[in-house]
């Protein structure tokens, strides 16, 4: 099995802890579809806006997505 979620999606750090805590995810690939801007707000440790539609527009630090691998090191 394999879920998707683009990285602005409010929901993004809790998807990414999912798969740390093993269980029932152990063998499901969970992907973060990043975009250009967050790249560069990981580079530049700067926050990056969350957005849903549903729900408005929040912020999260590019930091997370850093220590969560995606440089491409685990």
């Amino acid at each position: 099995m394999m879920a998707t979620l683009r990285c602005d999606h409010p929901d993004i750090e809790e998807y990414i802890d999912a798969k740390r805590g093993g269980g029932a995810l152990a063998s499901f690939n969970l992907s973060v579809q990043v975009s250009d801007e967050f790249m560069a707000a990981v580079a530049a440790d700067r926050d990056f806006a969350l957005a849903f539609p549903a729900d408005g527009l929040a912020t999260a630090s590019g930091r997370p997505g850093r220590d969560a691998g995606v440089d491409g090191q685990q």
